[in-house]
């Protein structure tokens, strides 16, 4: 299958307008038509709803191109990866982190890559669901990640580097954001904000009850979004609180914090960095072991 014609359907369905999507692909009208049609021939069914007046994508098209972004996704990265392995950057290192783990991931790559600078590294953002089987698909070499996310899977090795309470994320604008701790009374009833795994199965969901079952924060409603900065940004706008690590640091000069919960609480949450196993690659061993050393530093 030609990739042009997957990437010319994906332009049509930004746009819903044939016309401007080939002025965006600077292909004739024309062109771009029969470039669709012959992709609705190649895969045997229609992709889009047309007439004079209206564009729409099908059932099966819209499914099409949520499954064909990760084609083309996935395609981006063997080009790019390529493209370092052609300069003979073999010493590459493709690191995965979430949202949350954004502080603790620059922290050790900031140092590795001092000590190390002739190796490449390459970071690469994932919602958290998919964090751990992109690195079993070999997408990454490397996760920065919480440990519920590996802890059940084998052929992993895993490092833990950082083991913090959990705080009340919330907006400067809040008044209980000048509280030095908070009382689980005083979240009685309040809104909070998690984010939710696409497809529902949602491991920290039980974690969240849990804690506020022991530690009698009883909830009002609970909204989910579907990444860290959609609740970091719904945090900070006062919309709900959520619930955080106390390693969590607001960057980018957003306007939110952390407050302690008061009592003394069992639960923890453990900040892990892993890769699969064997581990063949060398500098993937060598970013193991220094997280390893480094891990023991800041103890």
């Amino acid at each position: 299958m030609d990739t042009n014609k997957i990437f010319y359907f994906h332009t049509v369905a930004a746009y819903l307008n044939f016309t401007k999507a080939a002025q965006a692909c600077h292909i004739a009208q024309t062109a771009m038509s029969r470039s669709i049609a012959s992709l609705e021939e190649e895969l045997g069914f229609a992709l889009f709803y047309r007439n004079r007046h209206k564009v729409e994508l099908t059932p099966a098209g819209q499914y099409f191109l949520q499954e064909s972004d990760k084609i083309l996704q996935q395609l981006n990265i063997a080009q790019s990866t390529a493209i370092e392995v052609a300069n003979n950057y073999r010493d590459t290192i493709t690191i995965g982190f979430g949202g949350y783990d954004t502080k603790l991931t620059k922290e050790y790559v900031s140092a590795f890559h001092a000590e190390n600078p002739q190796i490449s590294i390459i970071l690469r953002e994932y919602p958290y669901e998919s964090l751990a089987q992109n690195m079993m698909a070999q997408n990454c070499d490397i996760i920065f990640c919480p440990g519920i996310r590996v802890e059940r899977l084998s052929n992993v090795r895993k490092i833990l580097l950082l083991s913090s309470t959990y705080t009340v994320a919330l907006s400067s604008r809040n008044p209980l954001f000048q509280c030095q701790v908070i009382h689980p009374e005083q979240l009685r009833g309040k809104t909070f904000i998690c984010p939710s795994d696409r497809d529902r199965n949602w491991i920290q969901a039980q974690v969240f009850k849990n804690i506020c079952q022991t530690m009698g924060i009883e909830p009002g409603r609970i909204l989910y979004t579907n990444s860290a900065a959609a609740v970091l940004t719904m945090v900070e706008l006062d919309l709900g609180f959520s619930l955080l690590s106390s390693a969590f640091a607001p960057s980018g000069g957003r306007e939110l914090g952390n407050v302690p919960i008061e009592g003394d609480w069992p639960f923890r949450k453990e900040h892990w960095v892993a890769c699969q196993e064997p581990v063949t690659k060398e500098s993937v061993k060598k970013f193991m072991a220094f997280a390893k050393e480094w891990s023991s530093r800041r103890e």
